[in-house]
């Protein structure tokens, strides 16, 4: 994604909170996600599994199957939703406004917030996202463009460069320039190349993270994390 369309999205889509926290409307109404309702009633902490009937800005619609060992929250019940994609897990405060049971289904009125929190990511989502890089040899030779996406192992990068066995085979120094402007720093070394899903004359090219210290990964990870709020996939 070109660094001026992942700003645009940033204003567009996302109020960014700080560090975790976002808001954003549709999370419920993704494809392919799995929706939990926490809520504390009676002493007992209730679970259920649940699915979408109705949602805006304010307020949603939730419907599961009606347990035997049901009970009923109170009207202002807070509870918690919790989003589960196939990159991370989604946690928000929520408010049960009402609930009606029928025969076999059970239909909760819940209150949004849309402040969402990352509870759990991926370890190793790839973020699609332009960031400036250099790539540099002890003999001189340096390999300096963009990268394709980047996650904590390692980043991709299209190019018809020729690598030698060399150079492949060799531990060396990359240098990634992140969206804030600081540069980040470590080892890294050829990982393979495959055939571009996007330039005919162009191979993508992966190089992996070698010996990250606990500070670099940190660095990495807490960028993923927070760049994962402002983007989709």
């Amino acid at each position: 994604m070109p660094m001026t369309q992942f700003i645009a999205k940033i204003f567009l889509e996302y109020n960014i909170l700080y560090k975790g926290i976002f808001m954003k409307k549709n999370l419920l109404k993704e494809k392919n996600v799995k929706i939990v309702l926490t809520y504390n009633d009676n002493n007992s902490i209730n679970s259920y599994p649940v699915s979408v009937r109705f949602q805006d800005d304010k307020e949603c619609i939730l419907s599961t199957e009606l347990r035997a060992n049901f009970h009923k929250p109170k009207p202002k019940t807070k509870a918690v939703i919790e989003v589960k994609t196939k990159d991370a897990v989604f946690k928000s405060d929520v408010v049960v406004n009402d609930c009606s049971a029928s025969l076999n289904d059970l239909t909760i009125f819940v209150k949004l917030s849309n402040v969402w929190n990352i509870s759990e990511l991926r370890r190793n989502i790839r973020l699609k996202i332009d960031l400036p890089f250099r790539i540099k040899y002890k003999d001189g030779f340096e390999i300096a463009t963009v990268t394709a996406d980047i996650s904590s192992g390692g980043f991709k990068f299209y190019s018809d460069i020729y690598l030698s066995d060399e150079y492949k085979t060799s531990v060396t120094e990359v240098t990634i320039k992140l969206p804030n402007g600081e540069n980040f720093t470590a080892n890294t070394k050829y990982l393979r190349s495959d055939e571009s899903d996007i330039f005919n004359s162009e191979k993508a090219i992966v190089y992996k993270f070698i010996n990250l210290s606990m500070s670099q990964s940190m660095i990495l990870n807490n960028f993923i994390k927070e760049t994962y709020t402002l983007m989709e996939e």
